[in-house]
């Protein structure tokens, strides 16, 4: 990740005193992303080795040009190094050089070994090169680059030829919660993510220096307390995010309704870049709002006090806490959302299954294919042959468990939502052995094209023991069409794959002829493709101890990667004593034309150079071009998300009156140009970049 690199070139600087130019890993580290993001963070040049378990494309060059999913390249060298500590590598140096002469422009041989190892092969190949270059020369990796010719070779790698070996890793080693440790964090960064926006933005609109200092600080303390860290270091995060997002969010609250009246009600604040229709709870209201262009449908009941409100892109929403005459909907107004074994609205409907309680469809009214199908199972380590009581029945094998339901009950049938649990066992067949217990909650809201799944595991009797990729508890999904195209994130960009085991923390998404459903995970990462129709979510492997699950299940939605973030990020809400702002119920600060852009965070100024080299491109004209730059100001991060180039018009809620695209160091990549309040953007495809605007 882009912290991943900022720590690391800030680690270098601070021990060697210069800025380094190759970039390698120790660890698994690569992605199809890799080029652009080394190349916008200073790098030259790249090991496209690895020193880990897992999978990657190795095919062995001295020096190639690495291409990323956006067209960026880079010089790497990708030929794997020899252990300098074992005697057989020296004997077998003519061969590994020989192979190189035959294959790569420029010969060479890579050595690696641990630094508290010696060994005294090595010093005698040091002795001879200083007598003589006979056999070669050594060289740093910034030095071959530089004093080699490029071999005009270049090599595209696919998102599917890289496959992590982190969950086998964290079984192995026994550490705690190998699954649900990357699902915590990637909730725990959405949300600093977006009181991180706040904070920013409530600081520049009352004219206070963005100074990123101390943000810095606490983005380390919740990257320490990542997939990697102690279980301490996570708790520590996570109490950070606790106090730190009420107090962000109360700042940019007094920002908003600064003037306002005095009226009761509360602010409910976006950082996302796309517009949202979301259900929030009013736990203080004693009754319900008028419904209204900005609340869509209400559900107050006994157990519920809830709100669907439409909230624009980056901007907020206020609802009244005071009742005017009370002309919210009644809910005999409205058809019911649930009755047994079926959720509806007005998009979609959900049968469930009465034998297995889980999924039997999702699909549009009426006569329309089934979208999506779900139940849980456990994978046994082996296939196993499952008799049936019918003489006449072939037996059949199945690697799988079988799902009972107990129980099916309806929680609530609506005005604003519609709400089913089912209990049941999840039984071996072969024995009738009960290996757990689960409640499923299943909901549908009025005038939202969502279903939520919530799963939880109530009585665990058999665990998992074996390889995690093996043995599991999932989830399980399928669909009909077996040509439907899956797609899955990778930093939040749309990727295909090729295979059975894959990640993807964000989303996975089917695509058939007429419709798209997307299946977002909530963070959960591992995953795995079952024949052609199929896949298993990892929710328990050996040494998993969370047993509550969510799952988030989109219909017909053509950004997934917006179902996503509006699933992991939930929009803040603010009690407020004073309402509504000045600007009107609803507003923005920033819009993005192009859906398959977002704006994912606000950055402080970097210093503008006089000239800059782009990688790319070469040497850019002298900037500024139109005159002296405005000092105040601040950056946005865009991502785009879905592989296609895009002309962006981004506005903001001040009019900038100079832009410029810049690289992660502060380099101007491109001076922008203003048009109609806007700043226009030329976005390639998979591309990211920060936009600076100044004022």
């Amino acid at each position: 990740s882009l912290a991943d690199l900022a720590q690391g070139l800030d680690s270098f600087h601070r021990l060697f005193g210069r800025t380094p130019r190759t970039w390698a890993r120790r660890r698994f580290g690569f992605s199809t992303l890799a080029p652009q993001l080394l190349l916008r963070s200073g790098y030259h040049s790249a090991l496209h080795i690895l020193l880990d378990d897992g999978v990657y494309p190795d095919a062995e060059y001295s020096r190639v040009r690495w291409e990323g999913c956006d067209g960026s390249t880079i010089d790497a060298l990708s030929r794997i190094p020899l252990p300098a500590d074992c005697a057989s590598t020296f004997l077998r140096f003519p061969q590994r050089l020989a192979e190189s002469m035959e294959q790569d422009m420029v010969a060479s041989v890579t050595f690696a070994r641990w630094p508290e190892l010696t060994t005294p092969w090595l010093g005698d190949l040091r002795r001879m090169a200083r007598y003589s270059p006979s056999l070669g020369k050594f060289s740093t990796f910034e030095a071959f680059v530089s004093d080699t010719d490029a071999s005009g070779r270049t090599t595209a790698h696919e998102a599917s030829e890289y496959l992590s070996p982190f969950l086998i890793q964290s079984v192995v080693h026994e550490h705690p919660d190998p699954i649900s440790r990357f699902a915590n964090h990637i909730c725990r960064r959405a949300r600093f993510d977006a009181a991180r926006f706040h904070d920013m933005l409530s600081r520049f609109a009352i004219g206070t220096a963005l100074q990123d200092d101390d943000f810095k600080r606490a983005e380390a303390l919740i990257e320490a307390g990542g997939p990697d860290g102690s279980r301490e270091d996570s708790n520590a995060a996570a109490r950070l995010i606790d106090e730190y997002a009420p107090v962000a969010a109360g700042r940019l609250a007094h920002v908003v309704l600064e003037g306002a009246a005095a009226e009761a009600g509360c602010l409910l604040l976006n950082s996302l870049s796309c517009a949202r229709r979301v259900t929030v709870q009013l736990p203080d209201f004693e009754a319900p709002p008028i419904q209204d262009d900005v609340v869509r449908a209400v559900q107050f009941d006994e157990r519920h006090r809830l709100v669907t409100v439409d909230v624009p892109g980056c901007g907020f929403a206020w609802i009244p806490r005071t009742v005017h005459g009370s002309t919210a909907a009644r809910p005999a107004d409205f058809p019911t959302l649930a009755e047994h074994n079926l959720l509806r609205n007005e998009l979609f409907e959900v049968h469930l299954n009465e034998t297995s309680g889980g999924i039997a469809c999702i699909k549009k009214h009426g006569r329309n294919p089934n979208h999506l199908s779900q139940q849980l199972a456990f994978r046994f380590p082996e296939e196993r042959v499952i008799g049936t009581a019918d003489d006449d029945a072939a037996d059949h094998k199945s690697w799988y468990s079988e799902m009972r339901c107990r129980q099916s009950r309806v929680l609530s049938t609506g005005p604003g939502m519609g709400e089913i649990e089912t209990r049941g066992e999840i039984i071996d067949q072969v024995s009738s052995e009960v290996l757990a217990s689960f409640v499923q909650t299943l909901r549908v809201y009025r005038g939202r094209p969502i279903v939520e799944l919530d799963i939880e595991f109530d009585d665990l009797r058999h665990l998992p023991r074996d390889n995690p990729w093996i043995s599991y508890y999932a989830s399980r999904f399928a669909w009909n069409d077996p040509a439907a195209a899956l797609t899955r994130s990778v930093f939040g960009q749309a990727q295909g794959f090729r295979g059975e085991r894959f990640e993807s923390p964000h989303y996975l998404e089917i695509a058939a002829d007429n419709h798209r459903t997307t299946i977002v995970t909530h963070g959960l990462p591992f995953h795995r493709k079952v024949g052609m129709r199929m896949v298993d979510s990892l929710l328990l492997c050996s040494g998993e101890t969370k047993r509550r699950f969510r799952f988030t299940i989109a219909v017909d939605q053509n950004y997934p990667m917006h179902v996503a973030s509006d699933a992991l990020t939930p929009v803040t809400v603010v009690a407020v004593s004073n309402g509504p702002p000045q600007p009107g119920t609803r507003g923005w600060f920033f819009h993005v034309d192009a859906r398959n852009v977002q704006l994912t965070r606000l950055l402080e100024l970097l210093p503008v150079q006089d000239r800059c080299t782009d990688p790319v491109a070469g040497d850019l004209p002298d900037l500024p071009k139109n005159g002296a730059v405005p000092e105040n100001g601040f950056a946005v991060r865009l991502i785009e998300t879905e592989g296609r180039s895009a002309n962006v018009r981004l506005r903001a809620f001040h009019t900038p009156t100079w832009a410029r695209k810049r690289d992660f160091s502060g380099n101007t990549l491109e001076e922008l140009p203003v048009e109609n309040e806007a700043v226009v953007v030329d976005m390639h495809r998979y591309e990211l970049c920060d936009v600076e605007l100044r004022f």
